[in-house]
């Protein structure tokens, strides 16, 4: 079975204008009522890269549709591979691996892959050759979570699943991307998109991290500082994430 779908959203996305002169895209949200309650005892520094990031990882991985899998002998669960190791990625290993997953990281960063190592993934893999990587490694994953806009990202991750594998797109590109239409077909491949999630969600992001079960690697800057620390996040150098305060 091939399914394409896209998930049902809270907030609502009010406007979503695509200005490809500027290569970027402009979202305006409307939330109907509250969001969510941040909880006292989170330090707001460590709270905020868990209002969109967090919850976004988190979505994506229900998307997955792996659920919590852990076989009665202790044996680990299922595969799946985070493509893009930032903001969003070092969360969603933390949550992945809170489910008993097996996880690869992928990102073209060295810096980044050895975060991951340090922080849990089984597998810390070169974006360039990463569904050849994991189809040796694994013998493919269960579901493929792209973080990134990067359309190589897309197809590595397609390349990387098993049949009947799950490929769930997360980052946000005015970019094109081509995936082939016989191996979907045959291989019987789910196509997802996911973007934040629901008001229950983020709940349960701010209970994980209310627990200790993930944590967000956060640097603290001035506003001063905020032109310094975009071109950082435009070279792909920010660790975790950059957090303004003000």
């Amino acid at each position: 079975m091939v399914r394409v779908r896209a998930r049902a959203l809270l907030p609502q996305a009010d406007q979503f204008r695509i200005q490809p002169e500027r290569r970027a895209i402009a979202i305006r949200h409307r939330a109907r009522g509250r969001v969510g309650t941040l909880p006292e005892d989170l330090a707001a520094a460590e709270a905020a890269p868990l209002c969109c990031g967090g919850w976004t990882a988190y979505g994506a991985l229900r998307e997955a549709g792996l659920g919590v899998s852990a076989s009665a002998d202790g044996a680990r669960g299922q595969k799946v591979a985070l493509f893009g190791y930032g903001g969003l990625g070092h969360l969603a290993l933390q949550m992945a691996l809170h489910r008993g997953w097996r996880v690869a990281a992928v990102d073209l960063s060295e810096p980044k892959l050895e975060m991951a190592r340090a922080n849990g993934a089984e597998l810390a893999v070169a974006g360039e050759t990463a569904g050849r990587t994991l189809q040796k490694e694994y013998g493919g994953v269960d579901a493929a979570i792209v973080l990134t806009p990067s359309p190589a990202a897309i197809q590595q991750a397609f390349r990387a699943l098993k049949r009947t594998g799950t490929l769930v797109l997360v980052g946000i590109s005015v970019n094109q991307y081509d995936l082939p239409l016989v191996d979907t077909i045959v291989k019987g491949i789910t196509v997802r998109g996911s973007y934040l999630g629901t008001r229950q969600e983020l709940a349960e992001v701010f209970e994980l991290a209310r627990s200790g079960a993930i944590r967000a690697h956060v640097r603290t800057h001035a506003i001063e500082e905020t032109p310094a620390v975009l071109e950082s996040m435009r070279r792909g150098e920010v660790l975790g994430r950059a957090v303004i305060g003000f």
